[in-house]
């Protein structure tokens, strides 16, 4: 049944998804089809479904929409049904997040990607759409983000492989290389493009989720205005992959800059979820800055370095106004208390955030970074840091072992990720995600 597929409705509630199955699955609506999508089931999750055959005829029986079209995905993607059987996945977030900062990657690719995880069936796509390599989103008011923001002077890369040279990959731990390319590089989206991708995605059940990093990786937004940087910043867009020392200072004029990126990040973007960074400061900037030392002490922060939490806490009551829920980069510190902890330690998995009460979404480095090596002699020149094969990939389990139940409960699910330092093209980007990203997503979908 991968070939010509034909689906009817017996209800007028799912004629919209019949007929939207039908052009995003490739398939043909037909009075008499192969496939019958029924009556809405109200006791199965909005997700889950049943296929049940009869004779020649394939019944669908789904809790919402996305049941549906996740049944016919399954469908169209060759598997079998005899009988009758049932299914519904294991976690609700099953994820993967883009790194579009670090190479501007054109609309058409998202929207490739986008059916890409749908025949996955996974149903969010993170968006990482800032950072000191480039701003990728436009903001009423502040031009200069994408006029300056959006652009580099070149690219720091690796040497090319040498025959009988050791593996330039090896430069530092992870692989960061150290030869200026000299190639300018940049780009952004216009809000209408967005939107393009969030209804193309919407169509297929998958949500965006935006990110925009503060209070670091900001060296592009320092750029293009040195007057929201903390101390006294003067430097171009990173050219540079690594950690930086750039910081938005804890200032009024910050705070209004941070309240209109999240309103247009809200208004291009409807899903319920904001991912706001709030990994990796370089502290040691803020506490040289007297600025920010005499604003943490105005605000009754025990010191700067309290200022991270401060401003997590910031954008998520923002988000919270606007009926949104913050994440951030947890990395062993809850930054706050009512947004989502995206962690990706090895280590702790998330589990004392959860412990605490947090909701987590795993994201675990050694176990979702595309970018990272898949075996020890990965000839794959756009690969680098450590290893994470294909079997650590199929065995990815959010939750960590171990966990109570009631503990566990609070792990949403996972994602993979992907990080383009070195990975400028399609071509590399693919190589990286697949087949990894499939064990994954299995591994998602079917749990334990």
């Amino acid at each position: 049944m991968t070939g010509e597929l034909t689906v009817r409705a017996e209800d007028d509630i799912w004629n919209g998804i019949a007929a939207a199955a039908s052009g995003v699955l490739g398939v043909r609506r037909s009075p008499v089809g192969t496939v019958c999508i029924l009556p809405h089931e109200p006791a199965l999750e909005a997700e889950e479904y049943t296929l049940r055959r009869v004779d020649e005829v394939i019944e669908v029986r789904a809790g919402a929409a996305a049941g549906a079209f996740r049944a016919l995905t399954r469908i169209r993607g060759g598997a079998g049904v005899d009988g009758e059987c049932h299914d519904a996945p294991a976690y609700s977030w099953r994820g993967f997040m883009l790194d579009v900062a670090r190479w501007f990657v054109p609309v058409g690719e998202l929207l490739v990607l986008i059916d890409q995880l749908a025949e996955r069936r996974l149903n969010v796509l993170h968006l990482h759409l800032t950072d000191d390599q480039g701003w990728r989103i436009p903001v009423p008011g502040w031009p200069r983000l994408t006029d300056v923001g959006a652009w580099r002077e070149g690219t720091t890369t690796r040497p090319a492989p040498v025959e009988g040279q050791p593996d330039p990959r090896s430069g530092d731990e992870w692989g960061h290389g150290h030869r200026h390319d000299g190639v300018p590089h940049g780009g952004h989206y216009t809000r209408a493009e967005l939107e393009r991708v969030v209804a193309y995605a919407a169509e297929r059940f998958i949500m965006i989720v935006p990110e925009v990093d503060i209070p670091g990786h900001v060296q592009s937004v320092i750029a293009a205005y040195p007057e929201l940087g903390a101390g006294a910043p003067d430097m171009p867009v990173a050219t540079r992959f690594g950690l930086g020392p750039s910081l938005l200072a804890p200032t009024p004029e910050v705070e209004r800059f941070i309240a209109d990126v999240l309103d247009e990040v809200c208004d291009i973007f409807p899903g319920a979820y904001v991912h706001v960074g709030g990994d990796e400061p370089h502290l040691e900037t803020w506490r040289r800055d007297p600025v920010s030392v005499a604003r943490a002490a105005d605000l009754g922060l025990p010191g700067t370095d309290a200022l991270r939490g401060w401003f997590v806490e910031l954008a998520a009551r923002f988000l919270r106004e606007r009926g949104r829920t913050a994440l951030y980069w947890y990395d062993g510190e809850v930054l706050s208390e009512e947004a989502i902890a995206v962690s990706w330690l090895a280590e702790d998995g998330g589990l004392a955030a959860a412990a605490r009460g947090a909701q987590v979404i795993t994201a675990d480095h050694t176990r979702t970074y595309l970018n990272y090596l898949s075996s020890e002699r990965d000839p794959n020149p756009y690969a680098c840091g450590i290893v994470l094969d294909e079997a650590t990939a199929a065995g990815f389990r959010p939750a960590p072992d171990g966990a109570a139940a009631r503990v566990a409960a609070r792990f949403l699910g996972g994602q993979a990720q992907l990080w383009t330092e070195y990975a400028p093209h399609r071509e590399s980007r693919e190589s990286l995600m697949f087949p990894r990203l499939d064990r994954i997503a299995e591994a998602l979908w079917n749990g334990a």
